[in-house]
């Protein structure tokens, strides 16, 4: 996101030092991979240059929606696995979908924090319907909405088939619901 702002604060220059940037960030990672990946067998010249084949000032509002999405992505693969985790330190059997997860784990979540639940299900549903609605939302999605009293069946009516949008904010909020829930259910206890 940092990038993304200092590059539009500049107007995407100097682009000429792109190609000097994306040489250096090949030196960042000092731990080489524990396989043998396929891309490595591929013979290039590494030769060629970085250079920019769109306009970026052109591409900036779609390139900014697709990170915020591909955020959203990223942490609902982090969150499911930290449920597992707590699954596992719960001695709870692990559930198929992140949902589920939620679902068995919010018992230890005290009603102060209710809203941590649902955020965590919109999260999901948004993440669902990037993934599998390509970012519009389908009934699956809307349902886990509905099923936590996040909408109404007429917001449910209202969204099916429209386009999701998310924006930065929305990831900071939806990382917020998901640390709030962990650290409920690591805390929490049943009565």
């Amino acid at each position: 996101m940092h990038s993304l702002k200092v590059s539009k604060d500049n107007d995407f220059e100097p682009r000429e030092e792109l190609n000097e940037s994306g040489k250096d960030s090949l030196k960042w990672n000092i731990e080489k991979n524990n396989f043998e990946s396929i891309t490595h067998r591929v013979v290039t010249s590494n030769k060629k240059k970085m250079r920019f084949r769109r306009d970026p000032s052109k591409n900036f509002k779609k390139t900014v929606t697709r990170v915020a999405g591909m955020l959203i992505q990223d942490l609902v693969v982090i969150f499911d696995e930290i449920l597992n985790d707590l699954m596992l330190d719960k001695s709870l059997p692990i559930q198929n979908f992140p949902q589920g997860k939620i679902e068995a784990l919010k018992k230890y979540v005290d009603p102060e924090f209710e809203w941590s639940i649902k955020g965590s299900m919109e999260l999901i549903a948004v993440r669902n319907a990037i993934t599998h609605s390509k970012s519009f939302w389908n009934d699956k999605s809307l349902r886990i909405l509905k099923d936590y009293d996040v909408i109404s069946q007429i917001e449910f009516n209202a969204l099916l088939g429209q386009k999701v949008i998310v924006t930065f904010p929305m990831v900071f909020e939806y990382k917020k619901s998901m640390r709030t829930f962990i650290n409920q259910v690591n805390t929490g206890t049943i009565e």
